[in-house]
């Protein structure tokens, strides 16, 4: 209706604007008219920049044409702020609206004190008071009579007579979720750099961290406590980045299966000839021997020891031949399973850890002293630290070491030697899915031949004059790491994940059992 656009024509103009993110708010005025609460809005909008040293765009006031409401168009985070000194100003002739900035005390501190001394009886029902906490700026904003304004003026200035040692107020912060000593840090780190209570130029006798902030934190450990004693506007920043530090970290379940595969074959046929000739007298001994058996084979003892296939022809006192065949066949796996529970970044160890002890020996000039050298470690070794990304993912550094002791020491006085594989990385993997982050595979092929010169290269029967052997194996080691985020508030997703560990090691899990009952 063409009566309607000279009201929404300057409101949308207000809000078309680039890069202001606007909202509006009708208020009904009670004591005043619009241009007289725009004025004075305007008035104690400016004061309110000057106290804060900033510069904001001021709010706009469009009137309406039912019973005296009017549309207030303001940036979204400044709409409250401007609401309530609207309301403020919206009083009588005879009142005025003045801004006080508060420093070195608490904003709800002056504000009730105020309201206690000066505050005429009635309040805001009879319109001769209003006062706004206005916490952006850290101000009031009172609107009253001039008399009451003469009052505040004396509080104010009662206040800003008492030395700033004397005007720093405490306030103590318990920490819920996590370690107060290491909130204390971060706030000290934050401190440090500026970023909270601001720096100061330093004197000449001053070092660099005698720049930061007048703010002093103490910790008690057994409240888990900070007390901090700085000025209002810094306490205030304390009090606001405490919500975002003090937060129960969710935690993650990481379980590492590592898997050891051992796969290995040998063979080894030989053949052994022995000949003994008597030429008049003359004895001549002709073998062809590669330690299968003893070479002194008699009629009492034509076997020969062992394993594999042997077979023996003999003719005591004439000749003697052997033939020995062994296969072996090898197939192992070790499987290594440690599981542990962590806070979100924080880092998780597992040991299990076989110690062989071995001595040492002290040669001197004329004696010779043994002792204990210490312990040879060899086992599981895995070292976690889970960070829960965006996505239901999970970034993880790990480190992870498996060794075992392959055999006995040559002398007493050496440890065992000890065969170790180890893996170290960062990886992002999927929650809640087991996936392999690492692997090592090693293949071993080995062929060995003893043979009689010249005869042993004769084709067919030169398999009468030789040992053969072959050989080949194989060894794969993999890790599978599957990490669970847990972030039910009720800890439900750590109880159900325990309840096959609880039913299998036969213990209590505290919960009433329940047992039917025939009701009749």
């Amino acid at each position: 209706m063409s009566a309607r656009l000279d009201t929404v024509l300057p409101f949308a103009r207000e809000l078309d604007r680039p890069g202001r993110a606007l909202a509006s708010k009708v208020i009904k005025l009670s004591n005043t008219t619009a241009a007289d609460a725009t004025a004075r809005l305007a008035s104690v909008w400016a004061a309110r920049d000057g106290a804060n040293g900033t510069e904001q765009p001021a709010p706009k006031v469009v009137p309406l044409s039912d019973g005296g409401q009017v549309m207030l168009v303001a940036e979204a985070e400044l709409l409250e702020s401007a609401v309530e000194i609207l309301r403020a100003v919206d009083t009588s002739s005879e009142s005025i609206t003045e801004l006080y900035p508060i420093e070195g005390f608490e904003l709800g501190e002056v504000a009730a004190l105020v309201q206690d001394a000066v505050a005429p009886t009635g309040g805001v029902e009879n319109g001769g008071w209003r006062l706004v906490e206005d916490s952006l700026t850290r101000a009031l904003i009172i609107t009253t009579s001039a008399e009451n304004q003469r009052r505040v003026q004396e509080v104010m200035d009662r206040l800003s007579s008492i030395p700033d040692e004397e005007r720093r107020p405490a306030r103590t912060f318990v920490i819920q979720n996590r370690s107060v000593t290491e909130v204390a840090d971060i706030l000290a780190d934050l401190i440090n750099t500026g970023l909270v209570g601001g720096t100061r130029t330093a004197a000449p006798d001053e070092t660099a961290a005698d720049t930061a902030s007048d703010l002093l934190l103490t910790v008690d450990e057994g409240s888990n406590t900070i007390f901090a004693s700085a000025t209002s506007p810094v306490l205030d920043q304390i009090e606001r980045l405490l919500p975002a530090l003090d937060v129960r970290l969710p935690q993650v379940q990481v379980e590492v299966m590592l898997v050891s595969l051992s796969e290995s074959q040998s063979r080894d046929l030989g053949v052994e000839l022995q000949k003994l000739l008597d030429d008049a007298g003359t004895l001549v001994g002709l073998s062809s021997l590669f330690g299968l058996g003893s070479p002194a084979i008699t009629a009492t003892d034509p076997l020969i020891g062992g394993a594999g296939s042997s077979v023996v022809v003999l003719d005591p006192g004439d000749f003697s031949v052997v033939v020995r065949a062994l296969e072996s066949v090898n197939d192992g796996r070790t499987l290594s399973m440690p599981k542990v529970l962590v806070n979100n970044n924080e880092d998780a160890t597992i040991d299990s850890v076989l110690q062989q002890p071995f001595i040492s020996t002290n040669a001197g000039d004329t004696i010779s002293t043994t002792s204990f050298g210490g312990f040879e470690d060899a086992g599981t070794q895995v070292t976690v630290t889970p960070q829960i990304a965006a996505g239901d993912h999970l970034v993880l550094r790990y480190s992870i070491n498996l060794s075992s002791f392959v055999g006995d020491s040559a002398s007493p006085e050496a440890p065992p030697p000890r065969q170790q594989n180890s893996i170290s990385s960062v990886a992002t993997i999927p929650d809640g899915f087991t996936v392999v982050v690492g692997g090592i595979e090693l293949q071993t092929e080995g062929y060995g031949e003893d043979r009689l010169p010249v005869l042993g290269r004769i084709p067919l029967v030169g398999n009468l004059f030789k040992s053969t052997s072959k050989s080949s194996s194989r060894q794969r080691f993999f890790a599978f790491i599957r990490a669970t985020t847990l972030r039910d508030s009720g800890f439900e997703e750590l109880k159900y994940l325990s309840e096959a560990a609880v039913e299998e090691t036969g213990i209590d899990d505290g919960w009433p059992k329940v047992q039917p009952r025939v009701i009749r």
